[in-house]
């Protein structure tokens, strides 16, 4: 092998241990492998937690055992979200809400293209014209630097081979960070803090909503009410992971 052929496959190993953890995220002892969202070695990966059948059609938060897997919960009983589903895999938990923080908090960008992955499998089947971002206020993206969610949109609009937009759906007010907010406060923090700055980009449209994670869905569900009232066919909400009520103190919407 030349040393031209050696340095070019010296640069593409460190950009593959660059772009993908070397060792699983959760017991950091074996190689992550792409067939398990290369981020855990097959072993984690099985014993991932997972959101189960058993669970609220609308919201997919778990249900307690021996309840019907077409029962609403009592939220969505109560106050029936403007969503028709939610899809999210994973509980937040463990390496998966690790991996998550990581993109969010610490700017581990190279988690992007492997956290969305664990979203596209599922969302495959689903018939979506256009994939919408949850978005930040402009005062909190400055700050931030980056949408983890737009992000996370971006490659999944490659994987999924749709459109996504970054304009339509707008944050018109910089409201407070929904970390360590619980129920009603968090939804009275996201109350018309949404608009469709361009209602001819989803009018009539089946719209895929995503974000990081699903907290307790006043975000999302805000979000989707807003774009159905500017005339959206049907908006399906998304996340890689789902607070279920002993996690996501950490989480955002």
């Amino acid at each position: 092998m030349s040393v031209v052929a050696d340095l070019a496959q010296s640069s593409w190993t460190r950009l593959l241990d660059w772009v993908y953890p070397a060792c699983c995220l959760a017991c950091e002892g074996r190689k992550a492998a792409p067939a398990y969202g290369a981020l855990f070695c097959a072993d984690c990966w099985q014993a991932m937690p997972r959101i189960p059948v058993r669970a609220c059609p609308l919201c997919a938060l778990p249900h307690p055992a021996g309840t019907a897997p077409t029962t609403r919960c009592e939220e969505c009983q109560a106050h029936p979200p403007a969503f028709s589903r939610a899809v999210t895999p994973f509980i937040y938990e463990g390496a998966v809400a690790m991996a998550i923080q990581q993109l969010k908090y610490h700017r581990k960008t190279q988690l992007v293209a492997p956290l969305a992955r664990l979203l596209s499998g599922p969302l495959s089947e689903i018939a979506m014209d256009q994939i919408v971002a949850v978005p930040l206020h402009r005062a909190r993206l400055r700050l931030r630097e980056f949408n983890p969610s737009l992000l996370i949109v971006a490659r999944l609009a490659h994987d999924l081979h749709l459109p996504f937009s970054i304009a339509d759906l707008v944050r018109t007010r910089d409201t407070a960070p929904q970390v360590g907010l619980r129920g009603d406060a968090r939804r009275e923090n996201v109350r018309r803090a949404f608009a469709v700055a361009h209602p001819a980009g989803v009018v009539g449209k089946k719209l895929l909503l995503v974000d990081d994670v699903y907290t307790t869905g006043a975000t999302l569900r805000e979000c989707a009410e807003t774009l159905m009232r500017a005339g959206a066919a049907d908006v399906v909400v998304a996340a890689v992971a789902r607070a279920v009520p002993h996690t996501g103190e950490e989480a955002g919407g």
